[in-house]
């Protein structure tokens, strides 16, 4: 299955499909409003889901630095200025940039498709791709 076809899927009606490590719980001690999420990786870490309210999956996050090979022609080696020649003018982006006791972060675009979005997060220092998320447009902020 692609990325996308994942989303809003039941999370047991795909774990057949996939070589995981298995649901694991993300909060054990949530705060008033925050919603418990669970997450289901790829045993080689190449990959993740988050898993939401009634199993469903929310976001797909691919993690190229860690061997996922391509999400539609994008790879490790696609440069910045690649993807925004392939798809356009992002609907949000934001530079590199250093975060205050959690330290630098690189470069980002965001696509908004209807029912979800796509997001290219690229390397600190360079503009290849690092990750890419893949999350119902109703998750994203």
């Amino acid at each position: 299955m692609k990325p996308i076809e994942l989303l809003g899927k039941e999370f047991t009606q795909i774990a057949g499909l996939l070589n995981s490590s298995g649901i694991e719980e993300v909060f054990d001690d949530l705060e008033e409003d925050e919603e418990q999420f669970y997450s289901v990786s790829a045993k080689d870490k190449s990959w993740e889901l988050k898993i939401g309210n009634g199993n469903i999956v929310e976001a797909v996050f691919l993690y190229l630095d860690y061997g996922f090979e391509s999400f539609e022609g994008v790879s490790k080696s696609t440069t910045r200025e690649e993807i925004l020649i392939k798809y356009g003018t992002p609907a949000r982006s934001g530079d590199e940039r250093e975060v205050q006791f959690l330290g630098r972060y690189g470069a980002w675009d965001r696509y908004n498709y209807g029912n979800y979005c796509v997001h290219f997060e690229h390397e600190v220092g360079s503009n290849t791709v690092k990750k890419i998320t893949v999350m119902l447009s109703e998750g994203a902020a």
